[in-house]
């Protein structure tokens, strides 16, 4: 895994990162078979995902607190998008609602979301907030590049050049 630490997957013109990410999981992920009863996250980094994730835990576990206090938050509602995922998801226990995370655009999702009555909760922030939210999660992630300034950060995320992941790419 370390000697993909710096490396950038860019699928449907988004980069992500490439030591959890490969070209055959995003590939995966756009094919997956939904169930009509899924019900499936999809946000911006820096958005809300984690709180969502919890939310939702919370909500479809129906009170059950052992889930929530026992598996952590990428076990019960996994990343369909990352490496892991295949693994991870052949060993879920069945009995509790499936619900998944994704950071894909629609235009990556829709495919397989369109054979399906999936559910999908789209979590929005304020484009600000994310903004200053995400310049300190890469002052901070070791796999991430350090902004040289918040200034220079506000103007690549803006126009999509910056060396960040999840930027769109511009072409």
């Amino acid at each position: 895994m370390t000697e993909r630490m710096n490396t950038t997957e860019i699928f449907d013109g988004v980069r992500f990162p490439g030591f959890i990410h490969t070209p055959e999981s995003l590939k995966a992920a756009c094919s997956f078979q939904f169930q009509d009863t899924d019900i499936l996250l999809v946000t911006f980094p820096k958005s809300g995902t984690t709180w969502m994730q919890q939310v939702l835990s919370l909500i479809f576990c129906e009170g059950h607190l052992w889930p929530i206090h026992n598996l952590p938050t990428w076990a019960r509602v996994p990343w369909i998008e990352q490496i892991s995922f295949d693994s991870l998801h052949s060993k879920r226990n069945t009995s509790w609602p499936r619900l998944f995370t994704s950071h894909l655009n629609a235009k990556g999702l829709s495919p397989a979301l369109m054979k399906s009555k999936a559910k999908v909760v789209y979590m929005a922030r304020n484009p600000k907030d994310v903004l200053v939210s995400f310049f300190h999660f890469h002052r901070i992630a070791g796999f991430l590049p350090n902004p040289s300034s918040f200034e220079d950060f506000v103007d690549e995320f803006l126009e999509g050049t910056g060396t960040s992941l999840y930027y769109p790419q511009v072409k």
